[in-house]
């Protein structure tokens, strides 16, 4: 594998500081600033953070289960939603997850 050319986060923050808005946006390729601080995006684990929740859709004919913090339940609903309509096969599941974006510490 190749080294990776790339210049350092650190290099190109200092390089931004000098620069206008525009130009730090560009300079720093794509790497999302609020100010002079570098952003960070993550699951939102904070207590009081809602939970992740479960959705399951039939690829056939398009019914969803209710949306549900317990996969069990949907994977219930599917199995049920299967033996009800016998030539359903295909299904997706769908993840809601809570996240955050802050300023890097």
């Amino acid at each position: 594998m190749a080294p990776d050319r790339r210049p350092s986060l650190e290099a190109l923050l200092r390089q931004a500081n000098a620069m206008s808005d525009r130009n730090r946006r560009h300079a720093l390729g794509g790497y999302p600033l609020l100010g002079r601080s570098l952003l960070v995006s993550e699951p939102d684990r904070a207590a009081d953070a809602p939970a992740m929740t479960h959705r399951i859709r039939c690829d056939t004919c398009g019914q969803r289960s209710p949306r549900h913090v317990e996969f069990g339940r949907v994977q219930d609903w599917q199995l049920r939603h299967a033996a009800a309509n016998p030539t359903h096969h295909g299904y997706t599941e769908t993840l809601t997850r809570p996240w955050v974006v802050s300023p890097r510490p």
